[in-house]
């Protein structure tokens, strides 16, 4: 019985073993300002992110616009024209 359960139970440790959601620092943009709006449309949401990016010397703030159905959506859109997956998870709201 043991020797049946060995790869079962191995099978499972792997499977659990790892980040599989991990994200790189390098491939996240976080994002510390957020704007939301009513979009074009009945019932849409336009959001409107800023973001820092990094020359060599110099900060500047980029902005990305996405529309949607949803604030999620609206976010998933914007994340669409930046190279980096935008992370708002540090936004406090004000």
């Amino acid at each position: 019985m043991n020797k049946r359960m060995l790869p079962v139970l191995l099978f499972g440790l792997f499977l659990l073993g790892g980040c599989w959601d991990e994200a790189q620092y390098k491939d996240i943009t976080i994002v510390p300002v957020m704007g939301l709006t009513n979009g074009d449309k009945v019932g849409e949401v336009k959001a409107i992110f800023s973001f820092p990016t990094f020359d060599e010397d110099t900060i500047t703030y980029a902005q990305s616009e996405g529309t949607g159905i949803s604030t999620r959506a609206a976010r998933e859109a914007a994340a669409h024209h930046t190279m980096e997956a935008l992370d708002v998870s540090i936004l406090k709201y004000c």
